[in-house]
């Protein structure tokens, strides 16, 4: 197993594959630059707060993105609200994919999360799996951050229990070949 980033080198970290680690039962994911760069693109960011998470304190950065000039995820009225509030990561994404699921191309879906992550997270799925990442929208509850997104038609499906990979393209089943009649 490769050796933990050097972020998590200074404690033991425990890994479990796909550059996740778990830290003083503090879990951290790895992804790679450009894919928390490119969503960002052509958005101003909106806010920058620290805060400390975790046993030592880990000192990290909620970053929110601002409108973009593309959108106004403000004026658009949701088809679905999704409510994220106490999941992180994985959980949410989880629950997420599973309550679009069944919805149309061009569906709009509100989240409503507390994640410190989501600003991240979302953009970087959306990214991943064809969606569009409207941005952060105004949340009706000061505990709780809400994000929007708008549905695409082909969605790069993703791997059942890890919603930041894609799944492998399915093996088609071989076609039967026909068998001579021996009369």
């Amino acid at each position: 197993m490769p050796s933990p980033p050097p972020a998590l080198a200074l404690a033991p970290a425990t890994g479990h594959g796909d550059d996740r680690w778990e830290d003083g039962g503090f879990a951290v994911h790895f992804f790679p630059h450009e894919l928390v760069d490119r969503p960002a693109e052509g958005w101003h960011l909106a806010d920058v707060r620290p805060f400390e998470a975790g046993e030592p304190p880990r000192h990290l950065r909620r970053t929110t993105p601002g409108d973009s000039p593309m959108t106004a995820p403000n004026s658009v009225t949701p088809d679905l609200t999704v409510d994220g509030t106490g999941l992180l990561c994985v959980q949410l994404l989880l629950r997420l994919r599973a309550q679009i699921a069944d919805l149309p191309a061009g569906a709009v879906v509100h989240i409503h999360t507390t994640d410190p992550a989501a600003p991240l997270d979302l953009p970087a799925w959306c990214h991943l799996t064809g969606h569009e990442y409207l941005g952060p929208v105004p949340s009706p509850a000061p505990d709780r951050e809400v994000y929007a997104l708008r549905l695409t038609s082909a969605p790069v499906r993703t791997r059942p229990g890890r919603p930041w990979h894609p799944d492998p393209a399915p093996t088609p089943a071989p076609t039967p070949t026909p068998t001579e009649d021996a009369n």
